[in-house]
């Protein structure tokens, strides 16, 4: 899915009456991880001993063992620097067959979905009368919103209420800011 999702953004010229295939295609994904979290979440309520007990039914593979896992990641975009290490090694070492080895620095070397998505949304006609900067505008267009947020949060007569606004608002610009910040480009 994740595939064919990419070739469709990474056509130059791509027809939109296919954005509705991309959306279902996407959004299978989406359900997809948030399975994938359910998962974890449930391990979370175990305790040490009752995960080895678990543990020990799926040797010897794990997420961090799992290929499948590791080229979605690559194909999603997660990057070098952000990774968790496994062991303190390289994500890499725990594969050693030829085959997977050549998958994984394949899916290094190709754009990833965030890549191809932001490609084509600098190529949107109509935007700019030259090159289109999608994060120039996003980060515009969220630090508008976080000022329109702050202000409204000055009018609050509670001072409770209007600490709770301010405070989740300088919440958002962290996040903003490390998004923009972590993403190609920038």
């Amino acid at each position: 899915m994740l595939t064919l999702t990419g070739i469709f953004f990474g056509l130059q010229n791509m027809d939109e009456a296919m954005m509705l295939r991309i959306l279902s295609r996407l959004n299978r994904v989406v359900c997809i991880w948030r399975l994938l979290v359910d998962q974890v979440m449930v391990l979370e309520t175990m305790t040490p001993l009752d995960f080895l007990d678990f543990r020990s039914h799926l040797s010897p593979a794990s997420g961090f063992q799992s290929l499948q896992f590791r080229l979605i990641e690559n194909k999603l975009g997660l990057r070098e620097v952000n990774r968790v290490t496994y062991n303190k090694e390289h994500y890499q070492t725990v594969f050693r067959d030829e085959g997977s080895c050549n998958l994984l620095k394949q899916s290094e070397s190709e754009d990833s979905l965030l890549d191809l998505i932001e490609k084509w949304l600098e190529r949107t006609p109509g935007l700019e009368p030259t090159q289109f900067n999608f994060w120039n505008k996003y980060r515009a267009s969220v630090n508008q919103m976080l000022l329109d947020e702050e202000q409204e949060a000055e009018d609050f007569s509670d001072e409770d209420t209007k600490k709770i606004v301010l405070g989740d608002v300088s919440r958002q610009r962290v996040t903003v800011s490390y998004l923009t910040k972590h993403f190609k480009g920038l």
